[in-house]
């Protein structure tokens, strides 16, 4: 693999009869300096904005994902009461038919 140097003296002739050549080399060194330092901003592993936010969403939707279980058990629940509730209404509906028909005798 050439050096830097080696690269250099070769592009420098280029460079001398060209001068938009070293502005063409100066612009992508720019961008590519540009684009590795917003790849780290946004995708970095633990500081990336990107990545974070993608962690956040995830750890968000676990959190909905386990508050709607909780409301769920929750609601089946009160049903279940709701149920009983009905049921001891329609015992005490017929408690009350056998005792009014016990003092209409």
């Amino acid at each position: 693999m050439p050096s830097i140097v080696e690269i250099v003296s070769t592009l420098a002739p280029i460079a001398k009869e060209l001068p938009w050549f070293l502005i063409t080399v100066f612009i992508c060194v720019a961008i590519y300096k540009v684009v590795k330092f917003l790849a780290h901003k946004l995708f970095d592993d633990e500081k990336g904005l990107i990545t974070n936010l993608i962690n956040e969403q995830r750890s968000f939707v676990e959190s909905v994902k386990v508050t709607n279980e909780k409301l769920t058990t929750r609601v089946i629940e009160t049903d279940i009461r709701i149920e009983k509730i009905e049921t001891d209404i329609g015992e005490v509906k017929s408690d009350i038919k056998i005792i009014k028909n016990q003092i209409e005798k």
